[in-house]
């Protein structure tokens, strides 16, 4: 089995990498579901581009992944440190739209349960 060894953060990762790893190519992602304290993420493969106006794209899920949140955040500040500035705007975006939501839904949760209070 191969073996890498990385120093990321200042603490040591012994990584092991099996030759059986598995891989699956995708064209795109279908939906991201975006939680705490995980995420979701759906990727497809196109199975009949459109043809015109009429015809839909046909595409078929074929891999669901469950990252912990935070691991996808920690993946996209690494990207971010080797990719151009117009990607790091549109990340910045991203997770700014993200914490905003994210703050609609406490308000929102924090609402709820004021007015369940109330009603008691």
């Amino acid at each position: 089995m191969p073996r890498k060894i990385e120093n990321l953060g200042g603490k040591n990762i012994d990584l092991t990498i099996p030759d059986s790893l598995r891989e699956v190519y995708v064209d795109g992602i279908s939906q991201l579901q975006v939680g705490i304290p995980v995420t979701k993420i759906m990727f497809h493969s196109m199975t009949t581009l459109s043809e015109g106006n009429d015809v839909p794209e046909q595409r078929t899920a074929n891999l669901s992944v469950v990252i912990p949140t935070q691991a996808l955040f920690e993946l996209v500040a690494n990207m971010a440190t080797t990719t151009d500035q117009i990607v790091m705007h549109g990340i910045e975006t991203a997770i700014s739209s993200y914490r905003e939501n994210m703050l609609e839904q406490a308000v929102r949760l924090r609402e709820l349960t004021k007015s369940k209070e109330n009603s008691d």
